[in-house]
């Protein structure tokens, strides 16, 4: 703490005093609750809202105060959504405060919470896991019990635990027994979505027989449930709270205080909070408590007290103003009068300013630029905008109170008095202010790793300058396009979701102000692939139709922004079950790209090989192939072998050769790309690293393929971290290999913690968390763990039917997956069910004809047969053959050998005519292929001689 000048006056007591009506509102709400215990208890819910700095934190205080001086031993706990957000991390800290201040117990909750982190892939030595487990009497008592708490069977466990006679597990768990089955049978997602229902099971126990009522105060709930943002869907944030199995309605004799910026809109959900639900906004304080504040700060004079009140009506954060004011006119020598303070609020901010010296009101005026700083970054700057810059001037400012240091160091003005101030702001300060914090950070940014802190600080800093700047919405645009349309996407690409988010809810709150312009466009474009990145298809595809459909509407439908949103379009298609439309799209842009272009234009050459990807995600690999191949050519004809397009160009084709079994010329490809890019960019550049990546996966030796990945995992640790998307991949892609080698313990702790992070990154129904899951079933299925595999498959399927469509590639493996597990189980007649389905469903999907439909139709022909089905699986066997050699075409080899399989599944049949035919056929293919005397021929010549032999040998019986 630093010695203060003599010149420093000590600032008076500013405690904020409570309003009279609300604080009557809580006492009479109290009473009621009181009145009801060991009745059949009613929802009671009071919520006081109003904006920033009305006072509702220390209202919520203040009754908590009251409540202690009142009561002998009451009941309360206090929140602050400020600090937490997450259900279980809430819930868990309820848990915390409730056990340690009252002795309450939380049997179910706990055993709910230890089951959670088990089927996230926590392990019962993991920290979090194990404090937990410490804490826990139950959680305690069964590891003491049974060495370990199981996963599995847990419920029966309890209960022979309990039917043994022991105390703490024969009274609420017994009562629970339906709740037990659904912690033990649910997957992960459900539990934790279940986890609030357990908790007000618990509580629901801890209040029986109660002497008095609970009161539950939520502070800060805007930060949980903010109906202002544009991304992402906050009025869901509290169904946990609100909903039918959430906390409020199901635990009794509680009050539930809560304090926020907006009035709740849960009527709107349903109809029955009318009743339960009491809000009051709090406008301002009363005049006894206002008066009360300010003879408190010192401010002397009872007929200037009730002119400042009228002045401010009462708001805190103006009565602080007021103070301030107050306080330096004092310091002046001046006798305060009510015309030194305002006419308004507005005018009190502005008289406030227009009463400093200029150096303070210069520098307030640049504050109000900032909205948000660091000391270091006023000492870098200010002395470039304000020639007259003082330190010691800087450090009385800080003092005012309307500028708050928040714990993470950076200071904070007042929203409203910002504003104002902002608006009064000389023009030249903000021109000076937002060229410099321009220039500072564009350079700046250049330098930062994306991932870090300071890059996406540096980028709110550009956008700040740039509101600050901007004269008209074609200028903003402009600006936006050049300094964070760029920065932004990288942020997204990156996987920064949360610093993104802050910066594209700028952009958003100004642009939605008019709809129907391309400034709105272009933003609703940037928020299309932040929801993509985030997972939330649904909400990318409808700004991004939105964005599309606006372009066209202004630019029409050639104009190359219109193009480019028709791509962004597919870019979320691809995510979809939309995958015909998406291939629609692409063709077009491909072909307007060439006619507006020309073939050789790198945008052109882009949109083909968009095209491209369109074809393999619609598993049409013949076109695939084509497109690339045509890609590649290009990108040597127009960059040369060594550009980063052709690079980029030369993995697509090896991705595409690798999925059709031609490896050794993928490989050739990929260590070509690798070497170039360590030659062009060196060994640690990512895209080096991702070229290292790739080319892993078409190394034949084993533990060449290993040592690449464990450095591909070194290098991503190091650049981006332990539990970035980039190191997450690395560690998957190990845990493949490793299962390679029959190491499958160790891929399996791998693919534990790879979907334990992929959950918290992303959340639940992301598609690289659900991707996280298929691959620790295959774990699963590696260790033998069937049970386990199959549950996991069959979450797995559902998510990838909610998120891909049921049609999907992906999503119909996903039930052949299941299908094999039943299987691996011996369940003949589940997998037989779930095999009909597959092929139905890759008929419709892909036709008849495709490789996955006839594969499906042979494993069907399979299963028949395990069951004893012999003529379901003949007809089946047969359809598959003809069905691939129509398909095959042309292909000399891959016709010989289907016709030669069906040859056989015909001399099974008693077909015997037929099957001469066939060898017939067979046998005049190897003369015109390789001729008379080649071992392939005479080979054809005895198993054709063979099948006559028996045809005449049938016709003889």
């Amino acid at each position: 703490m630093k010695v203060r000048n003599n010149g420093f006056v000590q600032k008076a007591n500013r405690t904020f005093t409570d309003r009279e009506e609300p604080r009557a509102a809580f006492w009479k709400k109290y009473g009621q609750v009181k009145e009801e215990l060991q009745q059949d208890s009613n929802i009671h819910v009071l919520s006081y809202y109003g904006i920033g700095g009305i006072g509702k934190t220390t209202l919520l205080k203040k009754l908590i105060e009251e409540l202690k001086e009142s009561e002998a031993k009451p009941l309360y706990v206090y929140l602050d959504f400020n600090l937490y957000q997450d259900l279980r991390t809430v819930l868990d800290k309820l848990r915390n405060k409730l056990s340690e201040d009252y002795g309450f117990s939380f049997s179910l909750f706990e055993l709910g919470l230890y089951a959670y982190a088990k089927k996230i892939g926590d392990k019962a030595d993991f920290i979090e896991v194990q404090k937990l487990t410490d804490k826990s009497p139950i959680l305690k008592a069964l590891s003491s019990l049974l060495g370990s708490i199981p996963l599995f069977d847990i419920a029966t466990k309890i209960f022979d635990l309990a039917d043994e006679g022991i105390s703490m597990l024969l009274t609420h768990l017994k009562q629970h027994s339906r709740e037990l089955m659904q912690i033990e049978y649910m997957e992960a997602e459900e539990l934790y979505n279940y986890l609030p229902y357990l908790f007000s099971c618990d509580m629901a126990k801890n209040m029986t027989n109660a002497k008095q009522p609970l009161v539950v105060f939520f502070d800060t709930y805007e930060k949980l449930v903010n109906e202002l943002s544009q991304v992402g869907e906050p009025l869901k944030n509290d169904e946990w709270i609100r909903c039918e199995n959430g906390i409020i309605q199901n635990i009794p004799n509680v009050l539930w205080v809560i304090g926020g910026r907006e009035k709740l809109k849960w009527e709107r959900f349903d109809d029955d909070w009318s009743d339960a639900l009491e809000q009051h906004i709090l406008g301002s304080l009363s005049f006894a408590d206002s008066e009360q504040f300010l003879i408190g700060a010192g401010v002397g004079g009872e007929e200037l007290r009730k002119q400042i009140y009228t002045l401010t009506k009462g708001t805190p954060v103006y009565l602080d103003l007021c103070v301030d004011q107050y306080l330096r006119i004092c310091r002046n020598g001046t006798i305060p009068k009510i015309e030194m303070f305002g006419n308004n609020t507005f005018d009190l901010i502005e008289r406030f300013a227009r009463y400093m010296d200029a150096q303070q009101k210069d520098l307030v005026y640049l504050l109000s630029c900032f909205q948000r700083w660091t000391d270091d970054l006023i000492i870098e700057i200010a002395p470039k905008i304000l020639p007259n810059f003082s330190i010691t001037v800087y450090e009385k400012v800080k003092d005012y109170s309307f500028i708050v240091k928040s714990d993470d160091g950076y200071y904070n003005i007042h929203q409203t008095v910002g504003e104002v101030l902002l608006d009064g702001c000389p023009q030249i300060v903000k021109e000076r202010t937002a060229d410099y914090l321009l220039e500072v950070f564009s350079t700046k940014i250049e330098e930062q790793k994306v991932i870090s802190i300071d890059f996406s600080s540096s980028l709110l800093y550009m956008m700040r300058a740039i509101l600050i700047k901007q004269k008209s919405r074609d200028e903003l645009r402009e600006l936006y396009n050049l300094k964070i349309k760029e920065n932004l996407q990288k942020l997204i690409a990156a996987g920064c979701f949360e610093r993104a988010k802050s910066v594209l809810e700028i952009a958003l709150d100004i642009a939605q102000k008019e709809r129907e312009d391309l400034l709105y466009a272009t933003v609703i474009y940037d928020a299309a692939i932040y929801e993509r990145y985030k997972g939330n298809y649904e909400g990318a595809c409808k700004f991004a139709e939105d964005a599309f459909n606006l372009y066209g509407r202004l630019l029409g439908e050639d104009h190359d922004d219109t193009i480019s949103a028709a791509s962004n379009l597919t870019d979320v298609l691809s995510y979809t079950n939309q995958l015909e439309r998406l291939l629609n799209i692409d063709k077009k842009v491909f072909e307007k790209r060439k006619e507006k272009l020309g073939e050789d234009h790198p945008d052109t050459i882009i949109a083909m090989r968009k095209l491209g990807v369109a074809y393999t995600l619609l598993e049409r690999k013949e076109e695939a192939m084509d497109m690339d191949k045509r890609v590649l050519e290009k990108c040597i004809k127009v960059f040369g072998h060594e550009h980063i397009e052709t690079l980029k160009a030369k993995n697509n084709y090896a991705a595409i050769l690798r999925k059709n079994n031609r490896t050794s010329e993928a490989y050739g490809l990929r260590k070509e790309v690798l070497e170039k890019r360590r030659e062009l960019l060196g060994e640690d550049h990512p895209d080096t690293i991702t070229a290292m990546s790739n080319f892993s996966l078409v190394v034949g030796d084993l533990e060449k393929a290993l040592e690449l990945k464990k450095k591909v995992l070194e290098k991503r640790r190091k650049i981006y971290g332990e539990y970035h998307r980039e190191t997450l991949a690395a560690k998957n892609n190990l845990a493949n290999t490793l299962d390679e080698m029959n190491n499958h313990e160790q891929a399996y702790e791998l693919r534990l913690e790879v979907l334990e992070k992929r959950r918290e990154l992303f959340g639940e129904d992301h598609l690289e968390t659900v991707r996280a899951a298929h691959n620790l079933a295959n774990s699963f299925n590696c260790k033998g763990l069937y049970e386990e595999e199959l549950k996991l498959r069959k979450m797995v399927y559902v998510k990838r039917m909610k998120l891909l469509g049921e049609y999907n590639m992906e999503t119909i493996l996903s039930l052949e997956n299941v299908a094999d597990t039943y299987g691996n189980l011996s369940d003949s007649q589940n997998e037989l069910d779930k095999r009909i389905e597959v092929l139905e469903k890759y008929r419709f999907g892909f036709g008849n004809n495709h490789d996955y439909t006839v594969a499906a139709m042979v494993a069907l022909a399979e299963n028949y047969r395990r069951l004893g089905k012999n003529e379901q699986a003949e007809a089946l066997e047969v359809e598959a053959l003809e069905t691939q050699v129509k398909a095959v075409g042309e292909n000399p080899l891959k016709t010989v050998v289907a016709m030669s399989n069906l040859a056989t599944v015909l001399i099974g049949l008693g077909e015997f005519e037929k099957a001469v035919g066939f060898r017939r056929k067979i046998w005049g293919k190897y003369v015109e292929f390789v001729g008379f005397d080649h071992e392939k021929t005479i080979a054809a010549q005895n198993e054709l001689q063979d099948a006559i032999k028996l045809w005449k040998n049938n016709e003889k019986a």
